[in-house]
């Protein structure tokens, strides 16, 4: 395994969920965050396309960090979870260094890459998204769930809010 910043391990290029048997091919970087980074993960045996979290097991040490991203607790969440602008997690596995969200991949880009590469939107545009992100987020909030952590490069590759 890599080393990544601050010594946390980077998973390697195949991951397995041993309690499933199932094999994973590590793609490419999508974006990190507070608790780790997210990674394009393919299911070998189907060809099907995530976007995986990647929790160092290390972060979880800080107070409080355990209980906001157990993999129980978003079993739970996303069991009850149904709208066209939240992206769905489809399960989770660990192993010695990691925990893994299997989330739903949104292959469009970001709303940060499309800022950027574009310099600014016209009203219809931001009114077109900001629509889609108060949808889920009324949602959300109806499920007496608060997100915390929203930024434009989430919104697209495995964010709040889908196209």
């Amino acid at each position: 395994m890599a080393l990544g910043r601050a010594g946390n391990e980077l998973p390697g290029w195949y991951i397995e969920d041993a309690s499933s048997g199932m094999l994973y091919k590590r793609g490419r970087l999508l974006g990190e965050g507070a608790f780790g980074r997210c990674y394009q993960l393919t299911e070998v045996a189907s060809g099907r396309v995530y976007a995986a979290k990647v929790i160092p097991r290390a972060q979880l040490t800080a107070v409080g960090i355990r209980e906001r991203v157990s993999p129980r607790r978003g079993d739970r969440m996303s069991r009850r979870m149904h709208h066209p602008h939240i992206v769905c997690l489809h399960g989770h596995f660990t192993d010695r260094h990691h925990i893994y969200l299997l989330l739903e991949y949104c292959s469009r880009r970001s709303l940060a890459d499309i800022l950027q590469a574009r310099g600014r939107l016209t009203e219809p545009e931001v009114r077109y998204y900001l629509l889609q992100v108060i949808s889920g987020l009324r949602y959300l909030h109806g499920q007496g769930i608060i997100h915390r952590d929203l930024k434009l490069s989430a919104w697209g590759s495995a964010g709040v809010a889908r196209g």
